[in-house]
């Protein structure tokens, strides 16, 4: 299994809740990072995109690759 190598704050903050990914010793509260303001509120989310972040979610939770 490979390990994902790049920055752990971007993907807490865009996947939210990681329990796998962000370890035992301190787990960040949504609250502490800041919010983005700049998206509009309204955007429909499109199925496809529901599915990819499930997916990217179950990716760095445990640590799987495409194969």
């Amino acid at each position: 299994m490979s390990r994902y190598r790049g920055p752990r704050l971007k993907l807490i903050r865009r996947l939210k809740n990681l329990p796998g990914f962000v370890g035992k010793s301190k787990i960040p509260k949504l609250g502490e990072f800041r919010v983005a303001t700049d998206q509009p509120a309204s955007r429909k989310i499109s199925q496809f995109c529901v599915r990819l972040e499930a997916k990217q979610r179950l990716r760095f939770n445990y640590g799987l690759t495409e194969r």
